[in-house]
């Protein structure tokens, strides 16, 4: 994690969950290994699935590090998506920081759409074979398939990766983590899979409305002992700091 995106979790985190500790040193200090360092460790990133992972409104793709890297590591490559004005802070890589705007609240989905355009945008940049080059040095102008991409998200990203499966056919189904569906989108058009997750016996309203316009394989889990945050690496965090 970058130092100022670091620093900006702290106090962060103190503020939403009331917490009295000093956790920013937390965020400075944690360190996830990955094949970056060691790319003779790495396996060929070709004819693998490809999920999208969409964060919870207001959080960094960066609180899902964990989860992401175990769903890797049953045979995936996993792309997690900051979304612009929604996280708490993106620090670009020429160091400028993109900090959340709070108006997109006032929208009737927030910024599902916005979202949606993202993943299709990830999409579009994995079967550029210069932006692939760029991105991944390593691999070089080879760019990936994307006949096998879908869609993962928490909270607002779950209902968002539902939206985007609705707008972008490339989207083969989609997973949503605890999270309702914002305003009224039209799904009519989806007829990919769709899975919810959700803590404990919750079910949200918006859910049952849009059932019926959900022409695909369809399935609710609800998850036993768990909390919304449960969905993230926050109770990892939490853990780690004592």
């Amino acid at each position: 994690m970058p130092n100022k995106t670091a620093e900006y979790q702290g106090p962060f985190l103190e503020k939403t969950f009331n917490i009295s500790a000093n956790i920013a040193p937390l965020f400075l200090e944690a360190r996830l290994p990955v094949c970056s360092d060691h790319p003779d460790s790495c396996s060929p990133l070709d004819d693998v699935p490809i999920l999208l992972f969409s964060p919870g409104y207001s959080i960094p793709r960066l609180y899902y590090n964990v989860l992401a890297s175990a769903i890797a590591s049953d045979g995936f490559i996993v792309i997690t998506i900051d979304h612009p004005e929604d996280a708490n802070i993106i620090i670009y890589s020429d160091g400028h920081a993109v900090y959340n705007n709070a108006s997109i609240l006032s929208r009737p989905t927030w910024d599902e759409y916005p979202r949606a355009v993202d993943a299709s945008f990830v999409i579009d940049q994995l079967s550029n074979a210069t932006a692939i080059a760029e991105l991944l040095p390593q691999r070089g102008p080879r760019p990936f398939a994307t006949d096998r991409v879908a869609m993962l998200g928490h909270s607002a990203g779950g209902s968002s990766a539902i939206v985007a499966a609705s707008r972008d056919p490339l989207i083969r189904g989609a997973v949503n983590w605890d999270g309702t569906i914002l305003g009224s989108p039209p799904l009519s058009g989806l007829s990919q899979p769709v899975l919810f997750m959700t803590r404990g016996n919750t079910i949200y309203s918006s859910w049952l409305a849009a059932w019926p316009q959900l022409k695909g394989a369809k399935l609710v889990v609800h998850v036993a002992n768990s909390t919304h945050q449960t969905f993230s690496d926050v109770p990892t965090l939490f853990q780690a700091a004592g």
